[in-house]
């Protein structure tokens, strides 16, 4: 090997280790498309537990029993996936394109500082935010104490989007319908039950629930009139139009909507 070559080859090392180390600047972009992909299948894993659980312990003595625990064992699992996909959705969107949620993001700033100090203190004040964020950058800055980022439900998901995301990001939220929105609603109440099993949980997930059997897309997923006081029963209840166990059905229709807010071209 030349002198050339060998000093080409400490370069590129050295600049590999610079970027790589604590400190160092890469321009590495996460990847949006594989967020979506990775969500997708987690999704699909969960329906392959549940089919596997059923055929297994079909005309057993405990299957009823058994198909309950891990139809909700699936669910918690699937909503817990949710979050975390649509908390790296904003992440990787925002680390691809910043300039919108820099632009809110100095609006609040200086709202904040005129509220304390002034109007002239909030003129003088420079905000310096960094011109490519990484996505350590972006979750300091999103997510309080770099957890995920909060969105209690569907709307303020697609308020959030629409504030925070550049245009093309944000397409496939505010594309979701209504139907759609009431599932994701129904999936995160769901999950708030089996996390707590609270009086004010179980009213949350029966009234979302009530409000998912009244879409025309999802009303086999929802609950009508009685309450839900056996949520893995009603999860491996079959639902009528599809011929399916619910659990199985609601990782499906979470495939779908994730793929809805897919960006042309990722």
């Amino acid at each position: 090997m030349d002198a050339a070559c060998v000093l080409h080859s400490t370069e590129r090392t050295l600049r590999q280790s610079i970027l790589s180390a604590p400190g160092g600047v890469s321009m590495r972009k996460k990847d949006l498309g594989k967020v979506i992909d990775e969500f997708s299948d987690s999704a699909g894993e969960l329906r392959a537990y549940y089919t596997v659980v059923w055929t297994k312990f079909a005309g057993q003595p405990l299957e009823l029993t058994v198909l309950g625990i891990t139809a909700e064992h699936a669910l918690l699992s699937l909503a817990v996936s949710w979050e975390v996909f649509v908390n790296d959705f904003f992440v990787a969107a925002i680390n691809r394109r910043s300039s919108r949620y820099k632009e809110w993001l100095r609006d609040r700033m200086r709202e904040s500082i005129e509220t304390k100090f002034g109007r002239r203190a909030s003129r003088f004040t420079q905000i310096g935010l960094p011109r490519h964020p990484s996505v350590k950058d972006v979750l300091a800055l999103a997510a309080k104490d770099e957890r995920n980022i909060p969105l209690k439900d569907a709307n303020s998901m697609v308020s959030r989007a629409v504030e925070w995301l550049s245009p093309d990001y944000s397409t496939g939220f505010r594309r979701l319908g209504p139907d759609d929105k009431d599932f994701v609603d129904a999936l995160i109440k769901m999950r708030h039950y089996l996390a707590h099993s609270s009086v004010s949980a179980s009213e949350e997930m029966d009234r979302a629930l009530r409000r998912l059997e009244r879409t025309q897309s999802y009303r086999d997923l929802g609950r009508r009139g009685r309450r839900v006081r056996n949520l893995g029963a009603f999860l491996r209840t079959w639902a009528p139009v599809d011929g399916l166990p619910r659990i199985i059905t609601y990782c499906d229709v979470a495939q779908e909507i994730a793929e809805k807010l897919r960006p042309v071209g990722i």
